[in-house]
């Protein structure tokens, strides 16, 4: 049997890794959009003139 020491370690180990590997992916969204509303303004300046 696992203390409860030893459960809320691997609790948080394994939320740590899960954060590790979501974190990529939230900054890669946010460039993404970021990207994407770049090229919009880029492209409303273009229609404008």
């Amino acid at each position: 049997m696992l203390g409860v020491d030893e459960k809320v370690g691997f609790r948080n180990s394994v939320s740590t890794q899960l954060h590790q590997l979501a974190t990529p992916r939230f900054v890669l969204l946010s460039i993404n959009s970021g990207m994407v509303s770049y090229w919009m303004i880029i492209l409303d300046i273009f229609i404008v003139n």
